[in-house]
């Protein structure tokens, strides 16, 4: 706590001496008035302005401790305020979490869910081999389907070159039976006439 300042007017203590606001600034009779160092010597002052200079000391003062008394209180209340909220909290915070039953029910579903979950996924899986394995079979006829159809093409392709070849083979045989029958009858022409002459 600060030290409260005298009212004006009255004589500054000195070192260890408190103040005495009832002190008068008026000096005995016949005395010399005391002058402090380096300033001005002190204005006597009627008692009016004593007084008057001692209710504005204390109301400073009453400002000053009402300001105080009002912090101080304002604290109080704020220390209880958060003092409630947290036995609130607290007690919240208890009638809501889980029990151990709670938690071991939540545990069960949670397995059966994820049990329920792996079994439709192996389902699934098992459904889509299947159609994989389907198609994996349709594929295979496809492809035996075609290299039988292959295998008959090469086997007319093969024909075809053969009739080719016999075609061939007959014309060539039917030129060269032309060029025979031609010389044959230019021999007959010549044997003709030989005879003739």
């Amino acid at each position: 706590m600060e030290s409260a300042t005298p009212p004006p007017g009255s004589p500054r203590p000195t070192q260890g001496e408190a103040p005495n606001p009832g002190a008068t600034g008026a000096t005995k009779p016949g005395a010399t008035p005391p002058s402090e160092t380096g300033s001005q010597p002190l204005v006597q002052q009627t008692p009016e302005e004593q007084i008057e200079g001692l209710r504005a000391w204390l109301a400073q003062l009453d400002r000053r401790l009402g300001v105080r008394s009002l912090a101080g209180a304002l604290a109080v209340v704020l220390a209880l305020a958060a003092g409630i909220v947290g036995v609130v909290l607290a007690m919240s915070a208890k009638d809501e979490s889980a029990t151990k039953g709670e938690v071991r029910s939540l545990s069960d579903k949670l397995e059966a869910s994820s049990q329920e979950a792996a079994t439709a996924a192996d389902d699934d899986l098992a459904t889509l081999g299947d159609r994989i394995e389907a198609l994996e079979g349709r594929v295979s006829t496809i492809a035996s389907s075609q290299r039988t159809s292959d295998s008959k093409l090469n086997v007319v392709q093969d024909d075809i070159d053969e009739l080719r070849n016999d075609v061939a083979d007959a014309r060539s045989a039917a030129t060269d039976a032309q060029e025979s029958a031609a010389e044959a009858a230019d021999a007959a022409d010549a044997a003709a006439a030989n005879n003739n002459n």
